[in-house]
């Protein structure tokens, strides 16, 4: 009996994709197997989006090829092929896998179920399908109980400083079981320094009675906090005769009890769905929110192809921030090209006045075929350096390992480009 083997680094958007892989192969009768190097077939699932995403899944790349067994097939999949393929092509020149395209699975030797018989993950011909236990305990909103103490230390000292801060907020910041709904894959938004675009394909979303479906599935598991997922939340049912208010205005109105989180929402998408979003406060049904502002510059946001008004935005964050149990969250791209001083103050007005519970701090490095690579004036590493720490001393937590990582690989970018 033929085996794989699965490696995956992809994100929690693609694992969709990654359970229709394996339900590919166990319908063709393979097995799944731990060790590399006894693999019939070897896959790995990368992750991208960003410059020093893309050079470690390369390097990781260099360093499988010659760990493969004698006539073992490996493949490439996920991001990298679309993200990076000039990169990904100097170390591998083999059969690839993206998020729209499965066929080099096909010529697979012995296939007789091929990709094409199985119903899809997205789209109008996707169905419910039943989850497997063991990945229903995986939530990017769920920490660890590390960091939950550190958020009661933090309630405590702004407490003891006379700032409010709701103790309700902890709510969405310790442990608890939390399923994943992805609603949709693609994106139809131009962001200009955005390359995952190019990997994922157009907006593919699952329709509403799926997604609804797949709600009743986990409520009657015992579940009773869910994690909307997809490439572009704010784009979903655009493709289908609908919205995401109206998804979320039948979330509101469920007769069960269950809260939902909404992760990575265009600020555009925010405010078009801002009463939808409030409704779902009020009914105590969202226990997290995640907008990515990426910039408090108007100026920047519309070279990002990314333009809103960020006073509305500002005052429509600052009404749900009222809410207790509530975690909001932001992400800010520094260094974007033609950044000034004047722009990244704003950026950090913006975080000190919503005060978000949780900050993700990103560094800008140019991503092949964007619109963005090709604008200028470039952001130099030493004033990348002092800007993160300038985000630093502002008492606004981040990953600054992350954030390292990405300042580091923007230095050699730098390098490279003298």
């Amino acid at each position: 009996m033929p085996a794989f083997h699965l490696l995956d680094h992809s994100c929690r958007r693609r694992q969709e994709e990654v359970s229709l892989v394996r339900r590919f192969f166990r319908a063709n009768g393979w097995t799944e197997t731990s060790a590399l190097e006894a693999a019939d077939c070897v896959l790995l699932f990368t992750c991208a989006g960003r410059s020093h995403q893309a050079a470690r899944m390369v390097q990781m790349v260099a360093d499988l090829v010659p760990r493969i067994a004698p006539g073992a097939r490996f493949m490439v999949g996920s991001c990298l092929p679309g993200t990076d393929p000039v990169a990904l092509a100097q170390v591998f020149q083999g059969p690839i896998l993206t998020p729209t395209d499965f066929s080099a699975l096909d010529a697979l030797p012995g296939i007789r179920v091929r990709m094409a018989d199985l119903p899809p993950a997205y789209g109008r011909m996707a169905v419910c399908r039943a989850f497997p236990r063991r990945s229903l305990w995986r939530s990017s909103w769920i920490v660890s109980d590390r960091l939950a103490r550190r958020a009661a230390a933090r309630v405590r000292r702004a407490g003891s400083l006379g700032i409010p801060m709701a103790a309700g907020r902890l709510a969405g910041l310790t442990r608890s079981p939390r399923l994943p709904i992805h609603v949709a894959a693609g994106c139809a938004m131009p962001c200009s320094y955005c390359a995952i675009r190019f990997a994922t394909g157009p907006l593919r979303s699952k329709p509403l009675d799926i997604v609804l479906a797949t709600l009743a599935e986990g409520l009657r598991r015992g579940y009773r906090s869910f994690d909307l997922l997809a490439d572009s939340l704010g784009g979903y049912g655009q493709d289908q005769g609908t919205h995401l208010g109206a998804l979320l205005d039948q979330f509101c109105a469920h007769p069960a009890a269950f809260t939902i989180g909404l992760s990575d929402l265009h600020p555009q998408a925010f405010l078009r769905h801002f009463e939808a979003i409030r409704r779902l406060c009020d009914a105590g049904r969202l226990h997290a929110l995640e907008v990515e502002v990426q910039s408090g510059s108007e100026s920047v946001l519309r070279r990002m192809k990314r333009p809103c008004d960020l006073e509305e935005l500002t005052r429509k964050l600052l009404v749900l921030r009222c809410y207790p149990g509530l975690v909001l969250r932001t992400g800010i791209l520094v260094g974007f090209p033609g950044e000034t001083a004047a722009d990244f103050a704003q950026s950090l007005a913006l975080l000190r006045r919503v005060a978000f519970d949780a900050v993700q701090v990103h560094c800008y490095s140019d991503m092949p075929d964007t619109e963005a690579s090709t604008l200028g004036p470039k952001i130099d590493p030493a004033t990348l350096r002092d800007r993160l720490e300038q985000v630093g001393r502002a008492g606004i937590r981040f990953d600054r390992a992350e954030t390292r990582r990405e300042w580091e690989q923007a230095l050699v970018d730098a390098g490279a480009a003298t």
